[in-house]
């Protein structure tokens, strides 16, 4: 469909080995029979090398597919944004019932000019948008209504920051006539510091000893180098220049905000996980600033930050309204509409989102008190929902390197839990790349689960991007333990995969420290989305090594739909709010429960995993300060 091989496996959850060979074979017959020779060859061997691997193909150009009939043509509509770590995803939702009729991806790159560094450009991100939103629409037929589409809502990798000059200003300091210009660079004044870019540990390290209310407040073990402050503070002593010239600095989700609707805001949502914003307020209880912690701003000579912000809109709030421009460029509007955006096609508002990690609890399901929910991919992170916290049990959690709790960062009334591991699925790409280059996940898994608990006596520290829970050490880095002359590659595969169930089983208990001392048992179920989901044997060792049932979901993608429910609930169509949305639009897939015996054997492991950190502390500290010595 306009020239894009559409994969069959988007549409599949968990495709069995015979639904997979039943597709290959009649998709084999497809081609001969309606491209020339040369042509089913080239596409015979992109489509049988995505089957055989049970994920999505990339096709010939990005991955597109329709997943549900437009059955009812005068149901309203509703586009989501997932803007990952590697890409951007673009979904067509019916705001009814969020049924997914339509999506697209197209991949940006990132830069890693840096040992801990790593950037990407907005205008990257812009370019994404466009073109997948365009594919959307466009494979929806020529006879689509494009006004069925009421409004779009964004979640996004967080805290991922660019600084953004006054409007007009674009990095070489040319003016630009318009926001919604696709110009290069528009507006942006250097390359996003992405989420996991951990070069301003310095100051995170300084906040950390400097405390402070909003600190004892949310994160009293330590401040990470992926946040907000600590990125602004780099780039103030770092790029004076730059942060001068910045008027607003915003995060992934804020900036493609601006881009649709011209208008400087900031999410709830990554104000109060990444900004400490309504922190001093909390832990004074009324008696400190209110909104963003001004007196932490000032003890980090940062008082004009606050100016460099955007106004807070919650989650589900209306920003505002897509552009005639705008619309054009994206696709939901002809040129000819353009010049009479308002009559012939109506407003299309934009929803504040958030952080694609914590708002994208509401496409799992997970909104009520005392659930959880684990989302896997290139970071791992754990989410819970309590309501009526006490301060008792808010300090135990804090001391378990969990982040929080967080007040209304999603839904109103309920405190959210953040604990993760910053570098799981990346490490595992890592690996492949460097050391199984020849085969695919797939091959890697099927050797992996020949292998017995344990990983022929290995045990991998999953820190290699560093730390987040519990140690909340920007300076944590990989180990591998237990290598030998006889180790081989499908060994340490394996291991790579245990280490992070253990950090995940860490990050789960910590989640709750304030409920059953701690032990997972006391979790019923936990409901897991992502890259992980995608393999057996990961999900059946996650299973063994956590002792409770996991349940995934019969979504593609459980943040997409997450901005589905956003953009739904806050436009008052679904008919419930925020939660009672995330009910009605998830479903629930595939269950794994843990076998006991494995579980038994994985609890030795599990206590020796937990050993390798405060073993080797030191050690990594005194190497990465020494490489940064030799690298700045």
């Amino acid at each position: 469909r306009n020239g894009d091989v559409v994969c069959p496996t988007h549409c599949l959850s968990s495709p069995s080995h015979n639904t997979i060979m039943w597709i290959h074979n009649s998709m084999i017959t497809v081609v001969k029979l309606t491209a020339s020779l040369a042509t089913s060859a080239i596409v015979y061997k992109i489509l049988r090398k995505a089957l055989l691997e049970n994920k999505p193909v990339d096709c010939i150009r990005k991955d597109e597919c329709r997943h549900g009939e437009d059955d009812d043509e005068a149901a309203p509509l509703v586009i989501a944004y997932d803007c990952g770590t590697e890409s951007l995803r673009v979904g067509l939702f019916r705001a009814t019932d969020g049924v997914l009729l339509s999506m697209h991806a197209s991949r940006y790159p990132t830069l890693n000019p840096r040992n801990g560094w790593a950037e990407q450009r907005g205008s990257d991100w812009w370019k994404c948008l466009c073109e997948s939103t365009r594919r959307v629409i466009t494979s929806m037929g020529r006879r689509f209504n494009r006004r069925r589409i009421k409004g779009v809502s964004i979640v996004a990798t967080t805290c991922t920051l660019i600084p953004v000059g006054a409007d007009g200003a674009t990095r070489n300091g040319n003016a630009s006539s318009s926001v919604s210009s696709s110009t290069e660079g528009q507006n942006a004044l250097a390359n996003a510091i992405l989420w996991s870019d951990v070069r301003s540990a310095k100051q995170a390290d300084w906040l950390h000893a400097a405390g402070g209310a909003a600190i004892s407040r949310y994160s009293p073990l330590g401040v990470s180098a992926e946040w907000l402050l600590p990125k602004a503070m780099w780039m103030k002593e770092e790029r004076p220049q730059i942060y001068e010239k910045t008027a607003t600095f915003m995060e992934m989700h804020d900036y493609l905000v601006y881009r649709l609707t011209g208008r400087r805001v900031a999410s709830a949502n990554t104000a109060i996980q990444r900004g400490f914003f309504g922190a001093e307020e909390a832990e004074t209880k009324g008696k400190g600033s209110v909104g963003w912690p001004s007196a932490l701003f000032s003890l980090a000579n940062m008082e004009d930050l606050t100016a460099k912000l955007g106004k807070v809109y919650p989650v589900g709030a209306v920003v505002g309204a897509i552009s005639p421009e705008v619309a054009s460029e994206i696709g939901l509007s002809s040129k000819e509409e353009a010049q009479d955006w308002k009559h012939s096609a109506g407003d299309v508002k934009v929803v504040c989102g958030g952080g694609d990690a914590f708002v994208g609890i509401l496409g799992m399901a997970v909104a009520d008190d005392g659930q959880i929910g684990l989302m896997t991919g290139s970071s791992n992170v754990v989410v819970g929902l309590q309501r009526n916290i006490s301060e008792r049990q808010r300090r135990m959690i804090q001391q378990n390197g969990v982040f929080g709790p967080f007040p209304d960062a999603v839904i109103p009334g309920f405190e959210l839990l953040e604990a993760g591991q910053p570098s799981t699925g990346s490490m595992l790409s890592w690996f492949q790349r460097n050391f199984a280059p020849h085969s695919s996940f797939r091959e890697l898994d099927l050797k992996a689960a020949e292998i017995p608990v344990g990983s022929g006596g290995l045990l991998v520290l999953d820190c290699f991007q560093g730390c987040r829970t519990p140690h909340i050490d920007s300076k944590a880095r990989g180990v591998i333990i237990g290598l030998s002359l006889a180790t081989r590659v499908e060994e340490i595969y394996r291991a790579m995969l245990e280490s992070i169930a253990y950090g995940t089983r860490r990050a789960l208990e910590g989640v709750q420290a304030g409920r059953h001392g701690g032990e997972s048992k006391g979790v019923r179920e936990v409901v897991v989305v992502g890259g992980a989901t995608k393999s057996e044997i990961f999900m059946g060792i996650f299973a063994d090594v956590l002792g409770v049932e996991l349940v995934t979901l019969d979504s593609p993608n459980a943040a997409m739909l997450s901005a589905a429910v956003v953009a739904s609930a806050g436009l008052r169509i679904s008919g419930g709010n925020l939660a009672e949305t995330s009910q009605k639009f998830v479903r629930v897939g595939r269950r794994y429960s843990p076998d006991k015996a494995r579980h038994e054997l994985y609890q030795t492991l599990y206590s020796n995993y937990l050993s390798i950190y405060p073993s080797l502390r030191t050690t990594m500290h005194n190497l990465v300060d020494n490489n940064t010595e030799k690298t700045s």
